[in-house]
């Protein structure tokens, strides 16, 4: 998803970029809720700052009625397809450092692409974060960014912190998140256990598909530079 949207980006003049990224970065702000943040700590067995930010790039890139449904009801998070994949998958498999989950609920790269199709456009030495500091946004284009949002009247609350055991965490993100909890952490497997062998089937021709797609791009990259070509 990420190089179609860089694409896009580079076609666009240098100050449109900075202003993608400003839209980008007010969405990432707003989303910075206690509550989302329970939401994806329950995914992710717990959840740093940055793998908050992480979160919240996934979930931006989901789209904006996910985004709205997940900032009015974070729990709404449970009924996606890809996130039913993912505790699936987390049930199912070992984790494995060298190639990570097939589904997760984070996207770091996301939040970058502004920042290269910035470099594509005026250059390596170009920096995007040297233009943020200059808003390029109206006062009404925030306005009509935040009026499109809903919040859970308990988006703020407190799942855990200083003081606090990790039974009283586990216990206030079960009460925050029951969907998401009894998907990731329940007794009982999620509803698409019953299909688990295509879903893991369906992960591993993925991973072979996107191993074949990234050897041809090698071997294409590679005739090109090829001067006898």
């Amino acid at each position: 998803m990420q190089e179609p949207v860089i694409e896009t980006l580079t076609k666009l003049d240098a100050q449109d970029i900075v202003r993608f990224k400003q839209i980008y970065n007010e969405y990432q702000d707003l989303a910075y809720k206690g509550k989302l943040w329970a939401a994806a700590a329950v995914m992710h067995g717990g959840c740093s700052d940055d793998k908050f930010i992480d979160f919240r790039a996934w979930l931006i890139a989901q789209g904006k009625e996910v985004y709205l449904n997940a900032l009015a009801n974070p729990d709404s998070l449970a009924k996606l397809e890809t996130v039913i994949d993912y505790a699936v998958e987390k049930s199912l498999t070992k984790y494995e450092p060298s190639s990570g989950y097939f589904y997760s609920s984070d996207f770091e790269s996301f939040s970058y692409a502004a920042n290269e199709a910035y470099k594509y456009k005026l250059g390596n030495e170009a920096d995007i974060y040297d233009m943020l500091n200059t808003p390029l946004l109206t006062d009404m284009e925030f306005g009509e960014i935040e009026s499109e949002i809903t919040y859970a009247s308990d988006i703020d609350a407190k799942w855990g912190g200083i003081g606090a055991s990790q039974e009283e965490a586990d216990a206030a993100l079960k009460k925050l998140c029951p969907e998401l909890y009894k998907c990731f952490r329940g007794n009982d497997p999620p509803e698409r256990a019953a299909e688990k062998e295509s879903v893991l089937d369906q992960i591993k021709q993925s991973r072979q598909s996107q191993a074949s797609e990234k050897q041809s791009k090698n071997k294409n990259k590679k005739h090109k530079s090829d001067p006898d070509l």
